[in-house]
């Protein structure tokens, strides 16, 4: 049972550090400037302003929740 314990800990671990979440202020400035309303999410109307990310928004959106976080911007 310790042996499973300490192994899935380093399986959490080795997740959280090979797929860290990216903070708005770490991605690049073009970010912050698409999110107009600085909620931390480009949205649908937001994208449609920036051709280059409007034609990338529905394969971007990885989680389908109808937004870009900076994680999903940046990938």
């Amino acid at each position: 049972m310790k042996y499973l314990l300490t192994l899935l800990s380093v399986f959490t671990i080795s997740i959280l550090l090979l797929n860290p979440v990216i903070a708005k202020e770490e991605v690049l400035p073009e970010f912050n400037a698409v999110d107009t309303d600085q909620d931390g999410y480009i949205n649908r109307d937001e994208a449609s302003q920036v051709p280059q990310i409007a034609n990338l928004y529905q394969g971007a959106d990885l989680d389908q929740d109808g937004k870009l976080s900076a994680n999903e911007y940046d990938r």
